[in-house]
Formats: C-alpha cells, structure tokens, sequence
C-alpha cells in the first residue's frame, strides 16, 4: 500500500473537555477506530479475531498534539506501522491526525498479538502478519 489508510471524523460535543478542546483520550478513540477499520478492511475482521483466539494488546502510547482541535473540526486520521518484530508478535503504530492537512497530533503505539487461551504474545497467524505488512509504512525518526 503506498498512500496510508485514511479515515475521518467530526469532532463531537461530547469529544471535548471543560476546554473546549478536544480531549486526549478522544484522540485515542479515533486513533483505534481507524486501526481497527483498516484491519477489517483487510480481512481481519472482529469474527476473525475471535476464531484465531487474540487481539491486539498496548503496551505503551505516546501522543504528540501540535495543534488545537475544536468542536465540529474535520480530522483525517492516517494509519502507519512504523515497525515491526521479525516473527510478526509485536508491533509499532502511527496515527497521524490532521485538519485541513495541517498536522494536530501524532500517536505512537507499542504494542503485540496476545492469545487470548494461552494468555501470552505471540506471532500472528500469516492473513494477520499481512495486515501489517500491506500497511504503509512511516520512519519514526522522521516524527516531529
């Protein structure tokens, strides 16, 4: 894939904080429902994840904000992976929020494939290592 998957949103009433501004959890949310979409777009869907027994698993987040986000504002959230382990077990995401493609935060996840009967990580079954893999691709040295 060589243009990023790309899903956008509305920012909603109840997105803010006692601000005005959008609040950072909200951030997250969108972050998640755009890698979640892109991995059901690829064919793993929730239906899948509960055949093969696991999900995805966070183990550390790290979001940069560069500009205000407000009521009503349209966000474009693009999705990057920006490594990954050499058996496919864990992973390095990015989301990239925009407004009128002007950057307002970027989101760096750390996380990996947990099996949900031997609870512990592991390498994912071959469709979902492709998911990964058929994402575009972003050098985190490159980020702010």
């Amino acid at each position: 894939m060589t243009e990023p998957y790309v899903m956008n949103f509305k920012v909603r009433w109840s997105d803010l904080d006692a601000n005005g501004h959008m609040r950072n959890t909200a951030y997250m949310d969108l972050a998640m429902q755009t890698r979640i979409a892109y991995m059901a777009s690829q064919g793993a869907t929730p239906a899948k994840f509960r055949e093969w027994k696991m999900g995805p698993i966070v183990f550390k987040d790290e979001t940069r904000y560069v500009r205000e986000v407000n009521l009503l504002d349209e966000i474009a959230v693009s999705l990057y992976v920006g490594g990954l382990s050499v058996d496919g077990s864990k992973f390095t995401l990015v989301n990239r929020l925009h407004r009128d493609e002007v950057l307002v935060a970027d989101i760096i996840s750390w996380g990996a494939w947990f099996h949900l009967e031997q609870r512990k990580v592991v390498a994912p079954p071959p469709k979902l290592r492709e998911v990964w893999e058929a994402c575009t691709t972003i050098n985190l040295e490159t980020l702010g």
